[in-house]
């Protein structure tokens, strides 16, 4: 799915079909854009599972010129981190499209291709997937920049 005008204009009140084939032939979910709230929330879910590689390391090692050292981290957490995430985004966007309650348990339910299908269409909505590809290019960037 592309950013249009209309989802740029429409906002918070923008709802969007994701067809689900796989739950029978006419079968869409709606998502709406996560709320600004929702955002933090999964960033904080994000940051919850990060862990070092190595104990000894300290805040300041990890965190340098505002910017976290990757090379310091347990990828497989930083993972299980962006996993969560994304699961909590799709079910606050299905919450609010479908207006019933979807709770990650839920969402964890779903046909992987349809939660892969529907994760796309929130990430284009938020951009959670963008910011942390943002982050990861400045840390290479800080990185070339010590050598």
């Amino acid at each position: 799915m592309r950013l249009t005008k209309e989802i740029v204009l429409k906002g918070a009140d923008l709802r969007l079909e994701v067809p689900a084939p796989e739950y029978g032939e006419d079968a869409a979910f709606t998502v709406a854009p996560p709320t600004a709230g929702d955002m933090a929330e999964a960033r904080t879910i994000r940051l919850k599972y990060l862990k070092v590689k190595d104990a000894s390391v300290n805040l300041e090692d990890l965190v340098r010129n505002g910017r976290i050292d990757f090379s310091k981290i347990d990828l497989s957490s930083a993972q299980k981190g962006i996993d969560e995430a994304r699961f909590y985004l799709v079910s606050k966007a299905l919450s609010r499209g479908m207006n019933e309650e979807w709770t990650v348990e839920d969402v964890k339910q779903l046909k992987p291709e349809v939660f892969e299908r529907l994760w796309r269409t929130v990430d284009v909505l938020c951009g959670f997937t963008a910011e942390a590809e943002e982050q990861i290019k400045n840390f290479r960037k800080a990185q070339k920049d010590r050598k």
